[in-house]
Order: structure tokens, then C-alpha cells, then sequence
């Protein structure tokens, strides 16, 4: 009796938690035990193997009964492994995981719908997943798919961690659940939905949308390290970045009320080709002095300053009918600045100060030309220093410039460049505009209309003396 125990458990151990290799004389499918090294068909524990042993294809012609430990088509196997539509489950974690190699025809999926459940690390180089193939990662491991033919999906759905070891190429990327996703500064090339909407992702690394595809990444901790757009994507929940790179084919929207956000930006923050087209409004948080990196266009939508401390422009602002403003900012005890240095502003309206908080507010000019379609004022609310630095710069406006108090009791204090130079309005109205006496004066051209209670705004019409909208001369011989 003793010796008939000792010989079941060495058959046991035999087919079960062994390698299991496929040896099969002709094309046959995985449920056929005969086509396995063990002689039966993989069992949960077992390491499947596809090498050289057989050349001849394998189907899963139905979904496998048992997971296994780990899977490896190894780069001698010149056969096909056709999932068929169906799901292998590799779920022994601390092993191998799963490894993919071979050519572009080694892994197919007739019909689409087949995925791998992968408990541990996985690993595909060499040979591409076929479209419609999802991959989900719901244990601990590696993630390499260093493949730009794979067109898999990728699903995180774990509690636990994953890393990317090499640059990545899905046809999605997808995570869920409130694990730990680490893209250990790779890039992450994605050819169509990047959705994020639970757990953690280490910020490192690049996403990069190759493809059309949604785009949803809500939230602040986990916020993209560097965000590329290469052609459309549409906006299904708020996107977080610290920094954005849009191609030439890059469209962005927004299937409802979505925004672009920049939390706490590296420097130079926002690269845009020309021919980019975006058609969601900006909102901008950060705790440092920062640099836009070049010219922002968007097409008629506002820019928000949520929170920050200074912003300069590395090229021109243009964002059509939108409004510029910081409204509610949310850093405590801290003033805010935009300096737009040379570069051109084209905007409706802009909006100065927060909206119902005490914190100062500059905005400077600079030396650039500028559009206004809209007003200058202050916020409705805003009880803080609020500066219009006009520098030596000259806009053109449509609305009111309009230095009055307001909601806060703010009043909107404009000054200029005191090196011999003054800053140019051309149309529009101003009002209660108050230019301090050491500074250059404003310089009102061009049919511009005296909305009163002005100081040291010289009116236009005057030939030889500049007189003062709202009170006297300011000096006589000067050339209007």
C-alpha cells in the first residue's frame, strides 16, 4: 500500500506545478492533451512553455479551466498561439509571469476579445498582441511591451504595484482600481484612450496619444509628468498635467465641462505647433515662479490662473473670445503675476484679481501689442492690490479700461514704464483711471473715449499739448 501512495504522489508531481511543454504533431488546440509535454492539459502551477518542441499551431478553442503559473512563447517557437477570443489566466504570483517573444505572426486572435490576466510581470518583445487583445495587470510586477506594432490594450486593475521597465506601446491604457502604477520615466506611446480614474501613478514619464482616443486623467496627485497630443482627443473627465507638448495634429475638446489643468508645472510647461487646435479652457495651479515655454492659443476659450505666484509668457497668449483671470485662488497669503515680457496677448476680457479673496494681482504688459475684443476691470470681488502694469505696450481695445472699485472694494491701479516710453490705448473707453505722476503717462490714440474721472491719461485730438482726460495739462511742445 505504501509504495502504490509513493507512486501517485510522483505522478502528482509530475503534472502538477511542472513545466508543461507544447509538443504537438500537427496543428491542435490547447485543450488536447496529447499536445503537451506532461501529457495533460496545463494545470494551475504549471510553467507553459512554447519553443522549438513544436512548430505547429495552438488554438484555445475554449476558455482554459485551470490559470497557470506562467506563460513563455519563446523566440524559437515558429508556430502561432491563437487565442481565439478567449482568456488565460497566469495568476501564480512571484513567478516568471508572462513572456512573449517571436515574430509578427507568433500571437494571433481570431475573432478578437482574447486578454491575458497577469498576476506577476509580463513582458512582450518581439511579438505584437493583435487588435482587440486586452492585457490586465492585477497582481505585482514588470510591465515591458517595447513592441510599436502591439496593439493590445492595457488594463491596471490591481491593489497592488506595477512598473514599466522599457517604452511602452498599447492601443489603450486604462487604470481603475487603487493600486500602484509606476511609469519609471518611460514613455508611453498610447494609439487611443488614456483613462485614468482611480489609484496612484508615480509621476514620471511620458504619455503620448498617437492616435484618437478619450482622455480622462482626474487627478492632482497623480498628474501627468508630460503630456503629448498627437492627434484628437477628447476630454471625458478633467485632464491634470505638468506638461503638455500638442503636434501639429493635435485637436483637443471636451465632451461636456472639462478642462486642460497644469498642477504644479515643471518650467516651460506648454509647447504647441501652430497648426494645433484646442478647444477646451485652461486652468493653471502652481506654487512656484514659472514660464509658459511658448505661445498658448486657444480657439475662444479662458485661461484660469487658479493658484500660482508668478507666470511669465515665453511667446504669444491667443486665446480668441476667451477671458483671462485668476478667480479664487486658493494659495494662501500669497500675490500673483503675469508678465507678458514682448510677447502679444489676444483675448475678450481681462479679469483681475480673485474673486472674493485679499491677495494682490499684477498683470504686466509688457512691451507687446495687444487685442482686447472685451474689457480690462477688476474682479467682482477682489479685495487685494490689483496692478495693471501697462510697460511700454500698446492695445488695442474694444471695451471698458476701467480702474473703479468693484465688489472687494478694490480699485484697479494702472502704472507704465518710467524710462521715457508710455503705453498706448487705441479705442475703447477708460475710466477711473489713475496714472501715478512719477510714472510715463497713458497715451489714449485713436478714438478712444473718455469714460471720466481720469488722471495723467492724455486725450487724443490735441495738436502740440497733451492735455488730461479728467484734469489739466501735463506738459506742452510734445508731439500727440
Amino acid at each position: 500500500m505504501k509504495k502504490i501512495v509513493v507512486i501517485l504522489l510522483l505522478l502528482t508531481s509530475l503534472s502538477w506545478g511542472a513545466t508543461n511543454t507544447w509538443n504537438a504533431g500537427a496543428n491542435s488546440t490547447w485543450n488536447t492533451a496529447g499536445s503537451w509535454s506532461l501529457g495533460t492539459v496545463p494545470n494551475t502551477g504549471d510553467d507553459v512553455v512554447f519553443d522549438n518542441t513544436s512548430d505547429f499551431n495552438c488554438i484555445l478553442d475554449a476558455a482554459p479551466t485551470n490559470t497557470i503559473k506562467s506563460l513563455t512563447v519563446d523566440s524559437t517557437y515558429d508556430g502561432v498561439l491563437d487565442f481565439s477570443g478567449e482568456t488565460l489566466d497566469i495568476d501564480d504570483s512571484g513567478s516568471t509571469g508572462c513572456s512573449i517573444t517571436g515574430d509578427s505572426a507568433t500571437i494571433a486572435d481570431t475573432g478578437s476579445g482574447g486578454g491575458i490576466e497577469c498576476d506577476d510581470s509580463l513582458i512582450i518583445s518581439g511579438a505584437p498582441l493583435p487588435d482587440g487583445f486586452t492585457v490586465t495587470m492585477n497582481g505585482t510586477g514588470n510591465v515591458s511591451a517595447n513592441v510599436s506594432a502591439n496593439r493590445a490594450d492595457l488594463v491596471i486593475d490591481t491593489s497592488f504595484t506595477h512598473t514599466a521597465t522599457a517604452t511602452a506601446y498599447w492601443d489603450t491604457f486604462t487604470m481603475t482600481a487603487g493600486g500602484t502604477y509606476n511609469p519609471n520615466g518611460k514613455d508611453h506611446n498610447i494609439a487611443g484612450n488614456i483613462i485614468y480614474t482611480a489609484g496612484t501613478v508615480t509621476i514620471s514619464g511620458k504619455f503620448i496619444q498617437t492616435a484618437s482616443g478619450n482622455l480622462a486623467w482626474n487627478s492632482q496627485p497623480s498628474s501627468i509628468n508630460q503630456l503629448e497630443i498627437q492627434a484628437t482627443a477628447t476630454l471625458t473627465a478633467n485632464v491634470y498635467f505638468r506638461n503638455i507638448t500638442l503636434g501639429a495634429s493635435a485637436v483637443v475638446n471636451r465632451s461636456a465641462g472639462e478642462y486642460l489643468i497644469i498642477f504644479k508645472p515643471s518650467d516651460n510647461w506648454w509647447t504647441q505647433n501652430a497648426s494645433a487646435v484646442v478647444n477646451t479652457p485652461v486652468r493653471y495651479y502652481s506654487i512656484a515662479s514659472d514660464s509658459t515655454g511658448g505661445g498658448i492659443t486657444l480657439a475662444d476659450q479662458n485661461l484660469m490662473v487658479q493658484r500660482g505666484i508668478a507666470l511669465t509668457a515665453d511667446g504669444d497668449i491667443d486665446i480668441g473670445t476667451g477671458s483671462i483671470s485668476s478667480p479664487n485662488q486658493s494659495l494662501s497669503n500669497a500675490a500673483f503675476s503675469l508678465d507678458m515680457a514682448s510677447y502679444a496677448l489676444t483675448c475678450q476680457n481681462i479679469v483681475i484679481g480673485p474673486d472674493s479673496r485679499a491677495f494682490d494681482s499684477t498683470y504686466d504688459l509688457g512691451s507687446g501689442t495687444h487685442t482686447i475684443t472685451g474689457s480690462i476691470t477688476a474682479a467682482s470681488g477682489a479685495s487685494g492690490t490689483l496692478t495693471l502694469q501697462l510697460g511700454s505696450s500698446s492695445t488695442t481695445l474694444t471695451g471698458i479700461l476701467d480702474g473703479a472699485a468693484v465688489g472687494g472694494g478694490s480699485t484697479l491701479t494702472c502704472v507704465s514704464d518710467a524710462n521715457g516710453s508710455h503705453p498706448q490705448i487705441h479705442g475703447g473707453t477708460v475710466q477711473d483711471v489713475s496714472m501715478p505722476l512719477d510714472d510715463e503717462a497713458l497715451d489714449c490714440t485713436d478714438n478712444v473715449t473718455d469714460g471720466g474721472s481720469n488722471v495723467n491719461a492724455w486725450m487724443p485730438g490735441v495738436v502740440g499739448v497733451h492735455s488730461v482726460i479728467g484734469g489739466g495739462m501735463l506738459g506742452s511742445g510734445e508731439a500727440q
